[in-house]
């Protein structure tokens, strides 16, 4: 007996409990709230298609139609909810629709990513974007319905989802979508195929066809060869060998030799041959032979595939960025879009090359500070760039807004003569002694003090099953099982120019989206501007003599009522003061490193609870 009929209902119980955990996403992309909003149009109709007429379906029409469908809205669901302002790898996916740019109409694609519990999961699933057929039956079936755009689906390990070195492989993931898109791969491994059926290709070109596609060899060498397309055992293999060729040439478009040297890594290097990939020594091959220019059988077919179908070269398409910021532990100032993709190479080049440098400067050998350094580097460098941009888009629209009264203090400061003033702060910057990036307005540097701008990362205080925060080492409390202090607080992010709510006694972390890196003889002293003191907003810090990073800012709401932050908004000023004595940032071990996003309190470390800890023990007689 067939349950299908029962078993729709089920999927379309599940459907429906998707959407309704999806109702409240928040989206950065006006287009992405759209697309959901087409899911939930669809759902309604097949859900009202399915219970008006049950009775009737026959079991293929339920699995041509209903099932397909839900199918389609689940997978949908399942990358669009990755793919929120606070799970999307923000900057990663810039990237990577500033390259889908060069080779498709970005107004028509979203890409989304779905963050697998998987270290190896990055893969591309092309139906969602490629499938004509699908859409096509959906807007016949239901023609209110009309999906506009497409997601691009890619998939990386959730681990990783921060990790901006191994993040070169999702350039690789997209060429298998401009691949599936244009087939162009198919579309070259016909015309081989026709060659070897007309005796087209010479005895080396054929030899570097059983090279670098072995599947093909039994077909090449029979004498008796016939028509290719009783040849299917051989063509599936090859043509995903062509596929992984494409996107290795791809991907080295934007990011050199970085992709094929960790994809390298995780195959370890071994050469086994699979119906799926080609071997590691072929495509390493492959891209060594496409960046240097050298003659390539396999590589010109493929350039010469694209060219034809895309009307567009296969060429490098980064710029090469100077590290010598990266060495001074700033972010980079990224000009271009090619530049957005150099940082990346720069980056890997930094860990491949010049980790000792790094270690002498930040006076710390630990490979996880060195890789935290990069990685905070590379992002805050892409980050500052799409700030930049999207700054660009509205300035001049609005008159500039004058001085904020608290410059008064600041002024009446002065007249202590140690505090430095604007003419002294820029000439720091034009001296490269102070770093602050990105600098959106001049006129953030004010008579006596620097004007900072809320960024886009928070980590907002939560209540837990522990009665308390432990900033203490002494181990009474469950157990003697401590709960990391990064557990009480949850991490939220915003776009630029939208809005954080603050509600009342509450603790929020964040930061400025401003990089500073301090001079050695300066300390800054840090205020909430007083047009946000009046509103109840308070914060006291301050950042040490050549401190680098994104200034940590400990917001807690004072009033009775919420107050509504808008991201990229001038709330803090800081106060420049010189010190006595030079002295080296990292003449001893910090616990706040280039940092670009807020980090929760590591009092844990302090030393002197280790002391307190052990008097403690001895006073109360504790092993």
């Amino acid at each position: 007996m067939s349950y299908t009929k029962e078993l729709l209902l089920l999927h379309l119980t599940h459907a429906k409990q998707a959407l309704e955990r999806a109702k409240n996403n928040s989206y950065s992309d006006q287009r992405k709230e759209t697309y959901q909003k087409n899911l939930f149009d669809l759902f309604d109709a097949v859900e009202k298609d399915a219970l008006d007429n049950l009775d009737t379906f026959k079991d293929q029409q339920i699995y041509d139609g209903s099932k397909k469908y839900l199918d389609f809205i689940i997978k949908s669901l399942q990358f669009l909810n990755s793919s929120t302002f606070n799970q999307i790898p923000y900057e990663i996916v810039e990237c990577l629709k500033h390259a889908m740019d060069d080779w498709e109409d970005i107004d028509k694609f979203i890409i989304v990513t779905s963050l697998i519990n998987d270290a190896e999961a990055f893969s591309y699933e092309g139906w969602l974007a490629t499938d004509d057929n699908l859409y096509n039956d959906i807007h016949t079936k239901y023609p209110a319905i009309n999906f506009t755009h497409r997601l691009v689906q890619i998939n990386l390990p959730k681990a990783l989802a921060r990790d901006y070195l191994v993040a070169v492989v999702l350039y690789h993931e997209l060429g298998h979508f401009v691949d599936m898109k244009s087939s162009i791969s198919e579309s070259l491994l016909y015309a081989i195929l026709d060659g070897i059926y007309q005796n087209t290709f010479s005895v080396g070109e054929l030899n570097d066809l059983k090279k670098y596609l072995p599947n093909l060899t039994d077909y090449i060498d029979d004498p008796d060869r016939p028509d290719w397309v009783p040849m299917k055992a051989g063509f599936d293999p090859s043509l995903y060998h062509l596929m992984e060729y494409f996107s290795d040439m791809f991907a080295s478009q934007y990011v050199g030799g970085m992709c094929d040297l960790y994809v390298t890594y995780l195959c370890e290097d071994k050469n086994e041959l699979s119906d799926t990939h080609p071997i590691i020594i072929n495509r390493r091959k492959v891209v060594s032979d496409f960046i240097i220019s050298a003659p390539n059988f396999i590589v010109n077919a493929i350039a010469e595939s694209v060219q034809k179908i895309k009307s567009h070269p296969l060429e490098k398409k980064y710029a090469d960025v100077p590290d010598g910021d990266f060495f001074n532990l700033v972010p980079l100032e990224l000009k271009t879009v090619a530049e957005i993709h150099g940082v990346l190479h720069t980056g890997w080049d930094i860990w491949l090359k010049y980790q000792n440098v790094l270690a002498s400067n930040l006076n710390s050998k630990d490979p996880s500070k060195i890789y935290s350094v990069i990685n905070n580097l590379i992002e805050k460098s892409i980050g500052n760039y799409i700030s930049i941009s999207e700054w660009d888009k509205v300035k001049g629209t609005v008159p500039p807004s004058e001085s904020d009264a608290g410059y008064v203090q600041s002024n009446q400061l002065n007249n202590q003569k140690n505090i430095l003033t604007k003419s002294d702060i820029r000439e720091l910057i034009n001296q490269t002694k102070l770093f602050i990036r990105p600098l959106l307005d001049l006129d953030q540097i004010g008579e006596a003090g620097i004007d900072f701008r809320l960024g886009y990362d928070f980590l907002v205080s939560v209540q837990g099953r522990d009665a308390f925060i432990n900033a203490s080492k002494n181990e009474w409390i469950q157990g003697g099982q401590r709960r990391n202090i990064k557990q009480f607080f949850q991490s939220s992010r915003r776009q630029l120019g939208e809005t954080f709510i603050l509600h009342p006694n509450q603790t929020v972390l964040a930061v400025t989206l401003e990089y500073i890196r301090l001079p050695e003889n300066c300390m800054m002293m840090l205020f909430v501007r007083s047009s946000y003191a009046r509103l109840g907003l308070t914060i006291s810090t301050i950042a040490q003599p050549g401190y680098c990073g994104c200034l940590s800012l400990e917001f807690t709401n004072t009033n009775n009522n919420p107050i509504n932050l808008a991201v990229g908004a001038r709330i803090i000023q800081g106060i420049l003061c010189p010190v006595s004595n030079s002295t080296h940032y990292f003449h001893s071990q910090r616990k706040y490193v280039c940092h670009v996003r807020p980090e929760p309190s590591a009092v844990i470390n302090d030393n002197d609870l280790s002391l307190l800890n052990n008097l403690w023990k001895i006073n109360n007689d504790r092993p």
